[in-house]
């Protein structure tokens, strides 16, 4: 389950459909299908923070993996 803020990330908002989960203020969930965890990561990555994982733990852990490393490549070219 992926909370989608707005009009943001129009192809996971098409391949999903909503569903009633809790989101937060101003998302709406909705349930994704999706191939491999690594590319529903990459895509929810992509479209941060307009997109946030619910839940499955391991879709959610993957996507916070890659934001970690953007955060860091990012940090270490400020401190360069």
């Amino acid at each position: 389950v992926i909370a989608i803020r707005g009009t943001a990330a129009p192809a996971l908002r098409r391949r999903g459909s909503v569903v009633t989960v809790p989101a937060p203020d101003g998302y709406v969930a909705y349930a994704v299908p999706y191939g491999s965890v690594g590319e529903i990561a990459d895509q929810a990555a992509g479209a941060a923070p307009d997109v946030l994982v619910i839940g499955p733990d391991e879709v959610r852990d993957a996507t916070l993996v890659r934001l970690r490393a953007v955060a860091a490549r990012r940090l270490s070219t400020e401190l360069a």
